[in-house]
């Protein structure tokens, strides 16, 4: 979000981000897109599911990712070196 947007924006992006963080939401977009799910419910809801079971294979990356403990390096999202703009 860009600063000096309306604060109806910043609250519809808030709205937005909770949305999208919502462990159902998560586990969907996980399940159909063959992305990492961000949040360890999401993981565990596609393990309740079965979808792990139904398709072998898919399950690997994140317990290959989730071995050891995170650390300053590895914690919390990283989206590259995206340029940033005030405008």
């Amino acid at each position: 979000m860009l600063k000096g947007r309306p604060i109806a924006e910043y609250k519809g992006v808030a709205k937005f981000f909770v949305f999208l963080s919502r462990p159902e939401i998560q586990a969907r977009w996980h399940q159909a897109s063959g992305y990492l799910p961000i949040t360890r419910a999401a993981y565990e809801l596609t393990r309740k599911q079965g979808f792990y079971d139904r398709n072998p294979g898919t399950e690997i990356s994140i317990k290959q990712i989730t071995l050891k403990e995170p650390t300053a390096n590895t914690k919390g999202l990283r989206l590259g070196s995206f340029v940033r703009s005030a405008r």
